[in-house]
């Protein structure tokens, strides 16, 4: 538990520190098109006929494709990749193999035949960089490429928390810097409460706020951080129905942080401005980073289907999806 929590720390503090300054960190892109890797003469062969658009709007697409001209066979010729895949040190892909069954194989970037495409423009948080990511020919090492089941059953619920996590370091941080901004400003309102703004009880109660969402919003983290332990332990015995069973309430717990921690931290992002008066508004000011930023790692992974997810398991007992995809537009 005691390195579970501090991994979701290290990224709190990390997505605390300059928020205005892109910074260098692993990254883990996947893929938004399925393809299916076959065993036939070597070539590449479509199998969609509406290629540019399924690649234009993230649909499905089916690829074939065989031993290349390589030790390693290839994995996929084209996807628009998802979140992180500019700078993402391995791409995730699905496929299928020569049977149906699921896969999924690991590329490397750089790596000869991977080309990123700088084309996202995000107007917050730009590691987050949705780029396309162009596979032509890529081969790939055997050891890469594992059967779906056997991923670790608790990826998900490990991998989902690092959004939620970083937005507890942008309201940690937005809590941090609008307490500064309100003890710095001499002037004050003729109709407030006090001759300085710091002294201002409502100001005060803005500010408490604020850095009381953020509070919350980390020690919902860290909770879900917990789950994960109690799903690890049992998958590590070999205990299947323990791991299946903790592997499910993990994922909830992370989906209802997801959604909460959301909340917490757009609101603190947006009631920080209350405190500051239109000077806040100022581009050498910035304080809407933090709101951006929010906003762009909460628009990656909407909220309203953590909620349904949550409601559905709730009311009926459905299990959270384990794996998540980009499906038809």
């Amino acid at each position: 538990m005691a390195v579970l929590a501090g991994v979701f720390q290290i990224v709190i503090r990390i997505s605390g520190s300059a928020p205005l300054q892109p910074r260098r960190s692993v990254h883990t892109g996947s893929e938004s098109l399925l393809v299916r890797v076959m065993t036939m003469p070597p070539a590449w062969r479509h199998t969609d006929p509406n290629r540019d658009d399924t690649e234009r709007h993230g649909r499905p697409s089916r690829y074939e494709t065989s031993q290349a001209e390589s030790e390693y066979p290839v994995a996929v010729e084209r996807f628009a990749g998802r979140a992180g895949s500019l700078f993402a040190d391995d791409i995730h892909v699905s496929a299928e193999d020569e049977v149906g069954a699921a896969v999924t194989a690991a590329a490397p970037v750089p790596a000869p035949g991977v080309t990123l495409v700088v084309d996202w423009d995000g107007f917050g948080q730009a590691l987050t960089a949705s780029g396309t990511a162009i596979f032509e020919n890529v081969a790939l090492d055997p050891a890469r490429i594992k059967p779906e089941p056997a991923r670790v059953p608790y990826a998900m619920a490990f991998f989902q928390p690092v959004h939620p996590a970083t937005l507890v370091g942008i309201g940690r941080a937005a809590a941090e810097d609008v307490a500064r901004f309100v003890a710095e400003r001499t002037r004050g309102y003729s109709h407030g409460n006090a001759g300085r703004t710091a002294e201002d009880p409502q100001i005060q109660a803005v500010v408490g706020r604020v850095r009381g969402n953020a509070h919350a919003a980390g020690a919902v983290v860290l909770k879900a951080a917990e789950s994960l332990r109690r799903a690890y332990d049992p998958h590590q015995a070999g205990d299947g129905t323990a791991a299946d069973r903790t592997t499910t309430l993990a994922d909830i717990e992370v989906n209802q942080a997801m959604s909460v921690v959301t909340d917490l931290v757009l609101e603190a992002t947006t009631k920080l401005f209350d405190a500051l008066g239109a000077s806040a508004v100022k581009v050498g000011l910035g304080p809407d980073c933090y709101w951006r930023n929010a906003r762009t790692i909460a628009s990656h992974n909407p909220r309203i289907y953590r909620d349904r997810i949550v409601g559905a398991f709730a009311i009926t007992g459905a299990p959270p999806p384990r794996h998540y995809r980009v499906g038809t537009a």
